[in-house]
């Protein structure tokens, strides 16, 4: 594991390559972002933990799977978001050779995780449609869906080991303000495409066909529940496949321009940023559970109040 001597040296390369203007815009965005990630996953993560049985009525693997998706925002929060902010306020890296090493494979986990979760509960999602909610339901239990969430993180974990292992070259990389394993690197690329690239692939098929059994097959099926999963997979396929294809035109000889390694470092944050949002749209209880939070536990919940609306699939029954 050497660190590339054509690139920056950690804590001794000002990142002055960036306009002054980008740079204070990028630090109060990150700075922003990395409050509210924690703030806001927190409260999703305590609201899960107390109102699992009424979330959208989700069974308990799309349930955990919600929850974890809380959980590897907050570590995301601060294997990246973290060193981003500061980097960007003190216009170089500050932590060290050893920290730039582990921040150049452990951010791969979080993010993966995210898309294995998202693949799981949308792949369910498609089954309740074309078969029956009652028939995952009934296979559905808090035991393998702890087992499952444990499974998706090893997996997760393991294209981080693979880099490890391997003992490639790192590089700090002053336009997205964190440290790279070495993109010349086949290896990395194989990994990428194996861990990454294919099962995102995997989650456009799988919303595709949920799009198309709720809309054309089954569109008194298409309500909260199935909008939340939509929005969540395209949101997470528009910020992350940009990067992956940034990457693999990097690798195979493409000049990649210095805003284009901004934009990888900050889009994947939008979808950070946006998901707590997206609850909000189609929960109710969510919604005046942030509200209450937020006016110190003052504010009332509303007596009776509805989590989503699920009379369509109430009459199916």
């Amino acid at each position: 594991m050497e660190q590339n001597q054509n690139s920056s040296t950690p804590g001794l390369d000002p990142i002055d390559m960036l306009p002054w203007q980008l740079r204070l815009f990028l630090s109060v965005y990150f700075v922003a972002a990395m409050i509210f990630c924690f703030f806001s996953n927190v409260l999703i993560a305590d609201y899960l933990k107390k109102s699992r049985h009424v979330f959208l009525q989700m069974d308990p693997i799309s349930l955990h799977c919600i929850h974890h998706l809380a959980v590897s925002d907050i570590i995301f929060q601060m294997i990246r978001l973290f060193p981003m902010a500061t980097t960007s306020i003190a216009g170089r890296w500050i932590f060290g050779d050893k920290m730039c090493f582990l921040n150049s494979i452990l951010k791969f986990a979080p993010c993966t995780a995210t898309l294995y979760f998202l693949i799981v509960i949308t792949l369910l999602q498609v089954c309740k449609v074309a078969r029956s909610e009652e028939f995952i339901t009934s296979r559905s239990t808090a035991r393998r869906s702890r087992i499952l969430v444990l499974i998706l993180w090893g997996i997760a974990a393991l294209s981080s080991l693979l880099l490890a292992l391997k003992d490639l070259d790192y590089l700090y990389q002053p336009w997205n303000m964190e440290c790279e394993v070495d993109e010349t690197s086949s290896f990395k690329i194989v990994v990428l495409i194996t861990m990454f690239g294919v099962p995102l692939l995997l989650l456009l098929l799988l919303l595709t066909t949920l799009i198309i059994l709720c809309c054309a097959c089954c569109p008194n099926r298409f309500d909260s529940r199935a909008t939340l999963i939509v929005e969540l997979s395209i949101l997470f396929i528009l910020t992350t496949a940009p990067s992956v294809s940034i990457k693999l035109w990097g690798q195979y000889g493409g000049t990649v321009p210095g805003w284009t390694r901004v934009l990888d470092s900050t889009l994947y944050t939008v979808f950070v940023v946006a998901r707590p949002v997206l609850y909000t749209t189609v929960c109710n209880n969510f919604k005046e559970h942030l509200i209450n939070t937020l006016c110190c536990g003052r504010r009332r919940v509303a007596q009776g109040s509805v989590d989503c609306a699920y009379s369509t699939i109430r009459e199916d029954r």
